[in-house]
């Protein structure tokens, strides 16, 4: 038998009355959803609408794909002394989103309440380490460029400043996303129903 632990969620479709009218799916002001720990399937009557993107998509291949390659700039740039530090402070900022994978991928099928929980964080955490990996891309960018004098050196020193500055003040507030991600759902399904 499936799993058949699942939350089910009741969500508006909103809209204008003319994109109601011309979008017959739209026209349906409530469906439910049920969230389980590898899907978000939006379901009316028995047809699938949306199936929301998991980090199981292809098999984890493309979460995968994202890792290798952050590893791979961080060990590249780890080299250049100019670039040690940035990429030291994003290698600790991906093995902060490898982990919370891990801990939703596990917590999340045990209990599919701890999705949600950590959703919000883990979206966050997700997207630090994205601009972190992009802002290293670019420091490393702007030497290469200083090298071969493409552009004025104020200008490419600033990219570099830019990029030390995420790396040292915005990729440490990872540790405190992983830990939200790992706070679990207990508290946030702590009151009843009732109580909101």
């Amino acid at each position: 038998a499936s799993r058949s632990a699942s939350v089910s969620l009741a969500i508006g479709i909103g809209g204008t009355p003319w994109q109601r009218a011309r979008h017959p799916l739209s026209r349906c002001t409530m469906q439910v959803c049920t969230l389980t720990a590898s899907d978000l399937a939006c379901r009316r009557g028995d047809r699938v609408l949306f199936k929301g993107l998991s980090l199981a998509l292809r098999g984890g291949e493309t979460f995968a794909r994202f890792v290798a390659d952050v590893s791979a700039l961080t060990a590249s740039a780890g080299n250049d002394a100019s670039l040690a530090d940035i990429a030291a402070s994003l290698d600790k900022a991906l093995d902060d989103l490898k982990a919370s994978a891990l801990w939703l991928q596990n917590a999340g099928t045990a209990n599919p309440d701890n999705l949600g929980a950590g959703s919000t964080a883990f979206l966050h955490l997700f997207g630090t380490v994205t601009l972190g990996y992009m802002w290293l891309r670019m420091a490393q960018a702007a030497i290469s460029a200083g090298e071969t004098g493409e552009s004025s050196a104020a200008f490419l020193n600033a990219k570099i400043a830019t990029a030390r500055f995420y790396a040292a003040r915005n990729l440490p507030e990872t540790g405190a996303l992983r830990a939200k991600v790992e706070a679990g759902a207990d508290t946030v399904m702590a009151l009843a129903a009732e109580a909101f």
